[in-house]
């Protein structure tokens, strides 16, 4: 990066994008290929930085959450999680993949655990008795059917003085949407469609016939790290030249700019 550069464009508010309006940096940096600038090193290492993260990016971004080939049946569910959120992912009666914030609209119960720490997945189809199908809570016996509408409410009569209709407790809805059997999930509900978050990547990877292609294995792990050292190390070509001399054969252009 050339930072002598006399042209060199000056960030936004004394170096950072508003904390706000977390997609502002990227699209004008993908907007624009002359925008270069140094990268705060506050950004991989202050804690009050991840916390704006967890609060004001995710919460606003789509992000990959799982295949749809983990979630074939009618019932069956995944649980994924980002920092303190998590979210249930489903196939509804109409084959269709909806997604819930994982909370009980009573007391803010977790409706589903998965078995790892990235969440999981499970079927409703082996819950008992009334439950089966349906998404419930432990606690206190509530129960959604998977379209996210309140199914059993216990008691229900002990709640006619507080005026609750239906529509009030239904599970709260989060964005889901796929591309060629990635599913993508978005907490925002006024986000932009995924296919126009993710341009211009579906059509460059149109010839590859990602659809057709079906999850051999997941592998997860905890680094020591901030997120963004992982998901760099991963995403960058630069160090390719030095660390993976063998693939440079088949690489044929390691640069980091075009």
């Amino acid at each position: 990066m050339n930072i002598n550069n006399k042209n060199h464009k000056k960030p936004k508010q004394n170096g950072i994008w508003p904390a706000d309006k977390p997609l502002t940096g990227i699209k004008a940096i993908i907007e624009d290929k002359d925008y270069e600038r140094l990268i705060p090193k506050e950004r991989f290492t202050s804690p009050e930085w991840l916390d704006k993260e967890y609060k004001l990016l995710w919460p606003r971004v789509w992000q990959w959450a799982c295949r749809e080939e983990e979630i074939p049946k009618v019932g069956d569910y995944l649980e994924y999680k980002i920092g303190d959120q998590s979210v249930v992912i489903v196939r509804d009666e109409d084959e269709s993949l909806k997604a819930y914030h994982n909370v009980c609209m009573h007391r803010g119960t977790r409706l589903v655990e998965g078995e790892h720490w990235w969440g999981g997945r499970g079927t409703t189809r082996n819950f008992r008795d009334m439950y089966k199908g349906k998404l419930r809570c432990v606690f206190h016996g509530w129960a959604w059917d998977l379209d996210g509408e309140i199914s059993h409410l216990p008691g229900a009569k002990d709640f006619a003085p507080c005026r609750i209709q239906k529509c009030d407790i239904g599970l709260m809805p989060v964005r889901c949407e796929s591309w060629e059997g990635f599913v993508y999930i978005n907490m925002d509900m006024d986000a932009e469609p995924l296919l126009d978050y993710l341009k211009p990547g579906p059509e460059r990877l149109a010839k590859y016939n990602i659809g057709t292609m079906r999850l051999k294995a997941h592998f997860t792990t905890i680094l020591p790290c901030n997120w963004k050292y992982g998901v760099e190390q991963f995403q960058e070509g630069y160090h390719v030249w030095a660390t993976h001399v063998m693939d440079l054969n088949e690489v044929g252009n390691f640069a980091t700019r075009p």
